[in-house]
């Protein structure tokens, strides 16, 4: 777990309510995905869980407006973007899954934590959020950055 995580929401238009719900939840109740022993030990519990958020600025969405798509087609999906901090991106997930989405099977969460280069997606798939697994390499494996290497240094 991180600091930073990128976010991505991809719904249909039947969902659009519930993704705003999702993104209200991101931005007004942090205190139910906040990763609080993050912080100083004197502030890993520094409010009771039913008060309102005291804290800083944790994280958001917003609906990505159809005015930033170009080309002259409108959109068949609607997208929230956002970025959270020092999220329990377990938690979030939970909250994904445990959103009334009308059209479960369509709907995906894009999340690309601190240090990582790509977003691993998550669907749902009887009510759970399942990771669509991704082909390697990943991260992790040196084949991932040699053709960037390459690149950066040729002739080494």
């Amino acid at each position: 777990m991180s600091w930073v995580t990128n976010v991505m929401l991809s719904v249909t238009m039947y969902d659009t309510d519930n993704a705003g719900e999702f993104a209200a939840w991101i931005r007004d109740r942090p205190q139910e995905y906040l990763r609080r022993e993050s912080y100083h030990p004197a502030l890993a519990n520094p409010w009771p869980d039913d008060q309102e958020w005291p804290g800083p600025y944790i994280g958001g969405l917003a609906e990505s407006p159809v005015s930033s798509w170009s080309g002259t087609k409108y959109p068949e999906c609607h997208v929230w973007l956002g970025v959270l901090n020092t999220a329990d991106l377990g938690k979030v997930r939970e909250r994904f899954a445990a959103v009334p989405w009308r059209m479960p099977n369509a709907v995906q969460l894009f999340l690309m934590d601190q240090e990582e280069s790509f977003f691993r997606v998550w669907m749902l798939r009887d009510g759970a959020p399942v990771e669509v697994p991704m082909p390697g390499p990943y991260e992790e494996d040196d084949e991932f950055w040699s053709a960037w290497f390459r690149d950066q240094h040729p002739g080494v």
